[in-house]
């Protein structure tokens, strides 16, 4: 597996998530790291956006969501580049 460049830009990560619980999301680029939670509600899906800058010298992309316990939920997530 090669080792690929990630393109220079803003990195956008949104998470959404309809249900109850928690879910805490992890974003990593390179040595960059952000983390929130999100509190998932039953009634509307909830959102939560994780922005990380890359100089395109970064070869990994991390992106970890965990469930708080007894969660039950649905999840789903998207990632967005804003170019330079």
């Amino acid at each position: 597996m090669e080792n690929l460049q990630i393109e220079a830009g803003t990195y956008q990560l949104t998470v959404y998530c309809i249900g109850t619980g928690n879910l805490t999301a992890d974003f990593e680029i390179g040595t960059a790291a952000k983390r929130d939670t999100i509190r998932c509600d039953d009634k509307r899906v909830e959102q939560t956006t994780l922005s990380i800058d890359s100089d395109g010298h970064d070869t990994t992309r991390i992106v970890t969501i965990t469930p708080s316990y007894g969660a039950a939920c649905a999840y789903a997530y998207q990632i967005l580049r804003i170019p330079r």
